[in-house]
């Protein structure tokens, strides 16, 4: 059953607001049957920490007149919990469900201004219409939360038992398979457009299809399979002519879930009659791994293919890396699950220790990049109890270690050694107010049922499940080892400033006074397009970048940091958030009824979130450095840097970062063609070591075969 509650706001002063009275609205909509409205009278802002749940999703007419009739007045204006968390980002529902149906007013969305992440419903002509809108309007709300059970993620599986055929992998209640990676041979290694692939499918296993995915879990798991596979990938969408927005699974269920990059599917009228997984986040376009888009049919892609688990056989997928049993393989590591049971649970500390009582190999898991963090928040399905609870509640323990000095700066390690390299904080994390100030540690946990990161606040000392990850082949990934052959840095063009701490990057700093918007998109001008505010990693930077502005000006000036639809904060050039250097009592996230969602640095060199269209602060630009070895290369005799997602991690990969050219990210000294390997393969070939740095260790094995 999905309860959810009503709040209406009607002043600027924002309120925790608590839901007390209670409407029963019964939804004819069998997945939403059994709502509960609750309707207080607060005010509040479009912040989902101020409902007791989410802020309210809708998917079908019949359920957003009942709310219309119930609860809502004429004349007001409602947050709905429909809001895209970066500039170039789709529109998502708080609660993970599809979008299924929309309900948009003539023009809408338009992001009139700037900056309109977030969607209201508000009263035209005695029509509740939807519209985008800046996320700082103090409106009236609609929050939806669940009481007694979270409601569970649609499975029509969930009645099948049994396994899977060999060379399947199971998944839930689902077998799955992929064809076209990278390191297949043979038929299995080409790709095929829609019609041949749909085909290869029922030939390997007669019954199944391309790959169906029920709900974010299996989305989850079928995003971790294209860390292999490298590509954009079909799944098992299909377009019809009338049904869930045109398109439909191909064993013709309905499709209760749907993950579609930004502005997609938009071929409706022009024969995009197939869905394809991206295999990559790409920042550019706001689309993360995973996305979908509607594509022509006739392209040639590799695929995955689905069939539910069957009686008749037992299997539950390979495991060439010998993986202990309990444990499961994924890429060149083991992983485990633990803690199903609540009397399983354990502490930060005993659960690590757990760990490496298993295997002196494992340590609590760290997570590197996209496809691992997709699969390790896959584990929670069918093992953690996700019908128990509210949203966001304590999951599982993962291996990451955050300490705060007496001035304020967080840093963090993984257990296993892993450079930190990737983040995926949920709202206000981290959370410095519950970081120790004495350089003693926090630990970090992920919530169910998005997997996003929390920092607890009881020195490690709760009892949660939590993630092993064995790194059965020993592999050293020691940074150290990988050769760089880059060269010199080269000096940075005329009016911007080397850095110490980051050698990396050129800064220039601007005293006229910009809102955050105006601000970064004066830093996206510079260096043909692909400038941006200023992302800070570390302590030293975060001096010199002071240093540089108050020898110019002694205003409050803007950096890159922004809050996304978590109400996590995230840099603009898509760097990790982990460092940070709040002012105390910062970040607050509202002020007097005004979201504050970007970040400046004062004049003492702390930090606060701001309202964003404040424009009276000046701001400093970033832009890449290049280095000798990596600016004479053809575009066509580049040799890619696998999976190099960004600046700071292609750096850290030791290979060179062109963020003009189609080939971002490419090796120094290797000429595609010419038989030459990376400079991160030979050092492992020579001192027989591993660097598993981000996705070096992907990388290495990829450029070794």
């Amino acid at each position: 059953m999905k309860l959810s509650s009503l709040v209406l706001t009607s002043s600027a002063t924002c309120y925790a607001a608590v839901c007390n009275t209670v409407t029963d609205l019964v939804d004819n909509n069998r997945q939403y049957e059994g709502m509960l409205l609750q309707v207080p009278e607060h005010a509040g802002c479009v912040n989902p920490a101020y409902c007791r749940g989410q802020l309210l999703s809708i998917h079908s007419q019949t359920q957003e007149q009942k709310i219309e009739e119930s609860s809502l007045r004429g004349e007001e204006t409602y947050w709905i919990g429909l809001r895209n968390h970066c500039l170039n980002c789709p529109f998502e529902w708080a609660d993970l469900s599809p979008i299924d149906y929309t309900n948009w007013g003539d023009g809408e969305p338009n992001n009139a201004g700037d900056g309109e992440d977030c969607v209201t419903k508000s009263d035209h002509w005695s029509s509740f219409t939807w519209n985008d809108d800046s996320c700082s309007k103090p409106y009236r709300f609609i929050c939806e939360a669940y009481t007694a059970e979270y409601h569970p993620a649609p499975d029509p599986w969930d009645s099948a038992s049994g396994g899977c055929k060999t060379g399947w992998t199971k998944f839930g209640n689902g077998c799955f398979k992929s064809f076209g990676g990278r390191q297949m041979t043979d038929e299995d290694a080409k790709h095929k457009n829609l019609a041949e692939a749909k085909a290869a499918c029922v030939a390997a296993w007669p019954g199944s299809y391309l790959a169906v995915l029920h709900n974010h879990y299996y989305q989850f798991f079928a995003t971790s399979m294209l860390a292999e596979l490298g590509v954009s990938t079909w799944i098992g969408g299909e377009k019809t002519s009338n049904q869930d927005h045109y398109f439909h699974w191909m064993d013709g269920s309905k499709m209760t879930f749907t993950n579609w990059a930004p502005g997609e599917p938009n071929g409706a009228e022009s024969g995009e009659n197939g869905v394809e997984m991206y295999a990559k986040t790409n920042y550019e376009f706001g689309s993360k791994a995973g996305s979908w888009n509607d594509i022509w049919v006739d392209h040639h892609k590799a695929y995955i293919c689905s069939h539910p688990v069957t009686p008749t056989e037992s299997g539950t997928g390979p495991n060439p890396l010998n993986c202990p049993d309990g444990w499961v393989p994924y890429r060149h590591f083991c992983y485990k699950l633990e803690g199903a049971q609540e009397s399983g649970h354990k502490s930060f500390d005993d659960a690590n220790a757990d760990c490496m009582a298993q295997d002196k190999r494992a340590k609590l898991a760290s997570i590197i990049d996209d496809h691992e963090f997709n699969f390790v928040r896959s584990m929670f399905y069918k093992t953690l109890d996700l019908n128990k609870g509210t949203i966001n509640t304590p999951g599982p323990w993962i291996g990451l270690e955050v300490r705060q000095s007496d001035d304020g700066a967080v840093t963090g390690k993984w257990l296993d050694g892993f450079l930190y390299q990737a983040d995926y904080w949920g709202s206000n994390e981290p959370d410095g107010n519950v970081i120790p100030k004495d350089g003693s540690r926090a630990c970090a946990f992920m919530e169910v049922p998005t997997g996003y990161w929390k920092i607890a606040d009881q020195d490690c000392k709760q009892r949660y499940p939590y993630v092993c990850k064995l790194n059965i082949e020993d592999l050293d990934f020691n940074p150290d080892h990988w050769e760089d052959k880059r060269g010199e840095p080269l000096p940075c063009p005329s009016g911007w400033t080397e850095l110490k701490s980051d050698e990396h990057a050129c800064v220039r700093a601007g005293t006229d006074s910009f809102n955050w918007f105006e601000a970064e998109g004066k830093c996206s001008h510079w260096y043909y397009g692909t400038g941006h505010l200023v992302s800070v990693h570390s302590e030293t930077k975060n001096t010199e970048v002071k240093a540089l502005y108050q020898s110019i000006s002694d205003k409050d000036f803007w950096v890159g940091g922004r809050r996304n639809n978590n109400n996590a904060f995230v840099w603009t050039d898509n760097t990790e958030f982990l460092y940070t250097k709040w002012s105390k009592g910062e970040p607050s996230g509202e002020w007097q009824g005004v979201a504050e969602d970007c970040i400046h640095l004062r004049n003492d060199g702390y930090w606060n979130d701001a309202y964003c269209a404040d424009d009276y602060m000046g701001y400093v630009c970033q832009i890449s450095r290049m280095y000798s070895n990596c600016v004479n290369t053809a575009e066509a005799d580049k040799e890619v840097c696998p999976d190099g997602r960004d600046e700071r991690s292609c750096n850290l990969l030791k290979c060179c970062w062109d963020p003009t050219a189609p080939k971002k990210c490419y090796q120094a000294g290797v000429v595609k063609g010419s038989g030459g390997m990376s400079p991160g393969a030979a050092a492992g070939i020579v001192s027989g070591v591993f660097i598993a740095l981000n996705f070096a260790l992907f990388a290495f094995f990829t450029l070794r075969n």
